[in-house]
């Protein structure tokens, strides 16, 4: 906070790490207290089982940029991968089943 009263200049780079994705955004901050803020706003910031809103920093996003996603570290969600993993092997089996039927077929003939 004591930053933001000498340059207010703030850049946030946002990674979207399974999408491959990196969002920069470059704008002003404004750090309030929560008696200089709109009662609307913190009304909306509020959440009943994590204590009261103290400050408020809002952001005048003057400008953004979808950067490279070249050197950005894909990261797994191994639950995604489990469930999927689960998929295949449904798959699998359906598929034996398949190849067995067909090979019935052709054998009854």
């Amino acid at each position: 906070m004591g930053h933001a009263t000498q340059n207010n200049k703030v850049a946030l780079i946002l990674m979207d790490y399974e999408n491959g994705a990196r969002l920069k955004l470059l704008g002003r901050l404004t750090m309030l207290q929560v008696e200089e803020a709109e009662e609307a706003l913190i009304a909306q910031l509020e959440t009943p089982d994590e204590g009261r809103v103290e400050r408020v920093a809002t952001i005048e996003v003057e400008a953004i940029d979808w950067n490279c996603p070249q050197y950005i570290p894909r990261m797994v969600d191994y639950g995604r991968v489990e469930k999927l993993e689960m998929e295949n092997e449904t798959l699998r089996e359906e598929l034996r089943r398949i190849k067995e039927i067909s090979r019935a077929l052709k054998e009854g003939e």
